[in-house]
């Protein structure tokens, strides 16, 4: 999270004219740090930047221009010195409480081309252009009453992610302010970066306008986490979390639905477009592509499981950030929201979350039913289309954010009296492994059916709407997964077929690799699927280095058995193709991987890499990839990976009695194959996971 980290400056209270210079140097031995000098205007292209040494650095304006010095943070603190020589004028400058009619006199008397005004969380820097918007403020009573708004903003976006008054830990709310400004030159129509925000023109008017969404938005940006872009993309979406947080606070839910973003001033037809994309056309969270849509949904998913759980996710990623192992391509945004999300409202936000088609840990989303959380799921998703009105009715009321899409439980669907059958199929080889026993259907703790397994073809009748978790015996001679523990009901008949795969390469054998490019910026992963014969590589950014442009950035190849070429992709710095590619992998297949710049850039959680080879070239085993080179033990890794997880169920009573664990099957599975006499080793060392019931 940057949260302006580079924003704050000191001004030094004038402005200098065009053509007066400023010779200035740090003079503090002890100060170890990097100080910036920076002239400001409102157009980039007559601003300066200069970094400031312990010898005299002297810079001229070429226009009208204010002189800031970066503040420090850390360490011993910095002494400047400085000299101006030429023209200049005294800054305005407004604090809160001050006199606003001397800050306006001033402003008047010298006809000064800036104006500041400072408070404990940002500076908003003002051309003169404003200067009688300011006097006369549209949307506030004073200039106090602007400072006031921008405190709550700030004040409601840090108490979002968890950040604290005197907290001294991970917690702990930062000291820096943001620095508000225009810059005419500027991207787009405003944009947030490393030194500042700014209005895309040479006025501060958006900054300015109580509610504004473009200024929300973009001091939205600076509370984007390191998780985010990780396993979905969320750039220009999850910074919108909290615009709409506070425009819905603000403005209140008719308001807000009628002026707000979210819904652009359209609610039904936006509304209906997405119910088109998400059910009638089966998009997910990906393929809906629109940023808007991916908001709403997002929204929906926050306010169900609370403002406390929100916080925490941010919390505890902060305090995994610290963790000497922290790496950011290991923790994905849709695992971190299942496990927050989940963990702090009581409710398992799993069968949503593979709804929309987003990847999950396993591990998780065994948690959460072995937890007996209760299914949650978008009302669209549960209730017919010709009687969504009448859900909407019931539940409306009971929230802020309003939409088809609400995500609800099936306890508050219950008074629609609405109820369906099911046929379920189980799509399964081998049926006499589970004849004799039963399919259980539940909702959270509850079993509300218990149904025998005497076919393929199962049926249910008379379930209330909803989603139900399904839970299938594993105390079988094979190992088995199912692919679909979840049950809609939502129409009057209502079908699901379960692929019960038998387990023949444990989940634990897979692995990735994260290919980071400028500034560290995540673009992208490589998988492998052992258990499905399949690797993957997904490029999530069209720009993974500008500084490659037309240069192969990171490549990949397979060949087969035969050294056929099976796959092969080449991304170069700049123009990649992004999305998901999925291709055959199976033992004996020789994967190439390159990166242009692998000691900080090419990633995995397991020592798989020559960080100092710009190639790495393995050849796939059962146990999980080898590299030829470095020659690792590929069954060691595995074994890793198989005392952590067993470690895992050993500790947690709620995943070590599961009568209904794929976790404990995959497990299994991976100890099998091992060669012996670890097989025999870690059979006999977990053998409770496997006789506890």
């Amino acid at each position: 999270m940057s949260k302006g980290k580079y924003h704050d400056r000191q001004d030094l209270g004038t402005i200098l004219q065009s053509g007066s210079t400023i010779k200035i140097r740090q003079t503090n031995p002890d100060f170890k740090g990097t100080l910036k000098l920076h002239l400001l205007t409102n157009d980039r292209n007559t601003e300066k930047v200069s970094v400031i040494t312990s010898a005299w650095t002297t810079i001229t304006a070429d226009a009208a221009t204010t002189p800031f010095v970066s503040t420090p943070f850390e360490g011993t603190p910095a002494t400047i010195e400085y000299k101006i020589e030429g023209d200049q004028k005294p800054l305005p400058i407004y604090e809160h409480g001050n006199d606003e009619s001397k800050f306006f006199e001033t402003w008047d008397k010298n006809d000064s081309e800036f104006a500041l005004i400072k408070h404990k969380d940002f500076q908003l820097y003002a051309p003169k252009l404003d200067r009688e918007a300011m006097r006369n403020l549209d949307d506030f009573a004073s200039m106090d009453d602007l400072i006031d708004y921008y405190e709550d903003i700030f004040r409601v976006y840090n108490q979002m992610i968890g950040l604290k008054n005197g907290d001294t830990g991970t917690d702990k709310m930062t000291q820096n302010r943001y620095f508000l400004k225009a810059d005419k030159s500027g991207i787009g129509g405003a944009y947030y970066g490393s030194d500042w925000t700014a209005n895309s023109e040479p006025s501060v008017s958006i900054w300015l306008d109580k509610g504004r969404w473009s200024s929300l938005h973009e001091i939205g940006h600076g509370y984007q986490s390191n998780f985010d872009g990780k396993g979905m993309y969320t750039g220009e979406v999850t910074n919108n979390l909290f615009a709409t947080h506070y425009q819905y606070k603000l403005f209140g839910k008719e308001e807000a639905d009628k002026i707000g973003w979210l819904f652009n001033g359209k609610k039904e037809e936006v509304e209906k477009a997405l119910y088109q994309g998400m059910i009638k056309e089966g998009k997910g969270y990906t393929t809906i592509n629109d940023n808007r849509y991916r908001l709403i949904l997002l929204t929906m998913l926050k306010q169900k499981a609370g403002d406390e759980a929100f916080a925490r996710m941010h919390q505890g990623y902060r305090k995994l950030a610290q963790q000497p192992s922290y790496f950011a391509g290991k923790y994905m945004l849709p695992d971190l929201m299942n496990k927050y999300y989940s963990e702090t409202s009581g409710y398992d936000f799993t069968p949503t979350l593979e709804k929309w088609q987003l990847d999950l840990d396993p591990l998780q989303t065994e948690l959460n039913r072995a937890r007996s959380y209760e299914a949650v799921a978008p009302l669209a998703d549960i209730v017919p289309e010709s009687k969504l009105a009448a859900a909407r009715q019931l539940m409306d009321p009971k929230i802020l954010i309003t939409s088809n899409f609400e995500l609800v439980n099936n306890k508050e669907v219950a008074p629609l009296g609405l109820k369906g059958n099911a046929k379920i199929t189980l799509d399964m080889e081998d049926l006499g492994q589970l004849e004799g026993k039963s399919l259980l259907i539940k909702e959270g703790k509850k079993i509300v059916a218990t149904v025998p397994i005497t076919k393929k073809e199962l049926q249910v009748s008379g379930l209330p709407n909803g989603v139900y978790t399904i839970a299938l015996p594993n105390d079988t001679n094979k190992k088995y997964e199912i692919n679909r523990p979840y049950l809609y009901i939502k129409e009057q008949e209502n079908a699901l077929t379960i692929a019960v795969n038998e387990i023949k390469s444990s989940k634990l054998a897979n692995q990735s690799m994260q290919f980071l490019g400028l500034a560290d910026i995540y673009f992208g992963e490589f998988k492998t699927n052992l258990d499905q014969s399949t690797g993957s590589i997904e490029i999530t950014t069209s720009k993974p280095h500008v500084n490659y442009s037309g240069e192969k950035y990171t490549a990949i190849a397979v060949h087969d058995e035969e050294n056929q070429l099976v796959y092969e992709k080449e991304i170069q710095g700049t123009n990649a193709l992004v999305g998901l590619d999925t291709f055959p992998l199976k033992e004996g297949y020789k994967v190439k991987i390159f990166h242009a710049e692998p000691k900080n850039r090419l990633k995995s959680n397991e020592d798989i890499l020559d960080y100092m080879q710009n190639e790495n070239n393995f050849i796939m085993t059962k146990w999980g990839l080898q590299n030829i080179d470095l020659v690792n033990n590929a069954e060691a890794n595995l074994i890793q990976k198989i005392e952590q997880q067993g470690n895992q169920i050993l500790a947690d009573p709620q995943l070590l009695y599961n009568p209904h664990s794929a976790i404990k099957s995959q497990l299994w599975v991976a100890i099998a194959s091992l060669s012996e006499p670890n097989r025999m080793k870690y059979l006999n060392q977990y053998a409770p996971i496997f006789d506890a019931q």
